[in-house]
């Protein structure tokens, strides 16, 4: 039996949706030989893509922006265009594929294809969050000319949740939200896990300061970007005598003029991640809006960090972190005085919490419910029975 694995999000590094990605195929890797998986990445972009991934097929969606923009009027929405459909039942024919795991809700004329050629295949998808919801959201806030490509995307999900065999997600929010727009159907969780690594906090040199060392991590992204921005409105000039602040993200830097102030670094993109986490004391995600779950709130808990986050921040992780952890390791804010109080008690333990790199408990925490070990054994619940099938 053959399983092939398909995302719009292995080409995209830096980006939360690429790490939920690599997540789900390297745990498929883990419970499947290596030899019955084939893996497709589609390039939703019009230039070319290269990547140093072993995946078997790359495909281009488009060759220009226009071609890409008449797509949206098409309700293709991201890349489930005729060229990609047709690539991809062609490698389903020639490679005599059984299985295929789509990670991405917007793929629905994909899922509707594939049942059509080959209704014998099993399809089962994954949502990194709920399109019905949140391309409504992104409506009220882009207007009018963002109708087209929402609408495409919300059109596909639908199709996927009629086509898919199997539907996997996050956590309980969107599987309510799920049931809500599509029915009353089972679901499977997937919760939110990172890419595998071994952090050695022994090779950095991290020197004691005099203000609390917060890290904000996020691409340019309008939650991300609207969140960061009221943090900086509305906080930093109650906590800058006591604090600091570093913004790292994809493409952030275009953002240095708008954010710096004094108490405030904006760095941007950067090309690793480790260092910004281990010298941080302290992981801040002021995200009010979005969908499925946050993959800095993961990370944050990785390198065995305290986090100061909004509820929304929150989403999926809650009912997973123990009751000792709130307002110790974990604080939820809100608002202006939540964010400034949870910051002034931390800084009361300032000097204790810079003697170590990270917290152990929250490691453990990380290692039992958001590692690569955990994932594995998500996965297995849901492609378990197709094992040697």
């Amino acid at each position: 039996m053959k399983i092939l694995f398909i995302s719009p999000y292995l080409l995209m590094p830096n980006i939360g949706a690429h790490i939920g990605s690599l997540s789900h195929l390297n745990a498929i890797k883990k419970v499947f030989n290596e030899d019955d998986i084939c893996t497709v990445a589609i390039n939703p972009g019009f230039q070319k893509q290269e990547t140093m991934l072993p995946i078997n097929y790359i495909i281009n969606a488009y060759k220009s922006k226009a071609e890409r923009t008449l797509n949206f009027f098409l309700l293709n929405g991201l890349c489930a265009n005729k060229k990609v459909r047709t690539e991809i039942l062609r490698i389903i024919r020639e490679n005599n594929i059984s299985v295929v795991f789509i990670d991405e809700s917007i793929l629905g004329k994909l899922c509707k294809d594939i049942k059509t050629a080959y209704s014998h295949i099993k399809i089962i998808a994954f949502f990194h969050d709920i399109k019905a919801d949140l391309c409504r959201q992104w409506i009220k806030q882009n207007g009018l000319k963002s109708i087209p490509y929402n609408s495409g995307l919300i059109y596909n999900e639908q199709l996927t949740a009629k086509y898919a065999d199997k539907i996997a997600v996050l956590n309980d929010r969107d599987e309510s939200l799920y049931q809500h727009y599509y029915g009353d159907t089972s679901v499977f969780y997937l919760p939110h896990t990172v890419i595998e690594k071994k952090i050695d906090f022994t090779s950095y040199n991290i020197p004691k300061t005099n203000k609390l060392r917060l890290l904000f991590v996020g691409a340019d992204y309008y939650p991300n970007v609207q969140g960061i921005e009221w943090f900086i409105h509305n906080v930093i000039s109650e906590i800058d005598t006591i604090s600091e602040l570093n913004i790292i993200g994809k493409n952030m830097q275009k953002y240095a003029k708008r954010f710096n102030q004094h108490g405030v670094t904006v760095i941007g993109t950067v090309d690793e991640l480790d260092s910004w986490y281990i010298n941080a004391d302290v992981v801040i995600s002021p995200i009010f809006v979005g969908g499925g779950m946050k993959t800095k709130t993961a990370e944050a808990f990785q390198f065995g960090k305290r986090i100061i986050a909004t509820s929304e921040s929150y989403e999926g992780y809650r009912n997973i972190i123990p009751k000792e952890f709130w307002n110790n390791y974990c604080y939820e804010a809100n608002s202006k005085e939540e964010f400034v109080a949870a910051i002034k008690d931390i800084n009361a333990s300032k000097d204790t919490i810079q003697k170590q790199a990270y917290e152990p408990e929250i490691i453990d925490l990380f290692e039992r419910n958001f590692s690569a070990e955990a994932c594995k054994q998500n996965m297995l619940k849901i492609i378990g029975e197709y094992i040697n099938a």
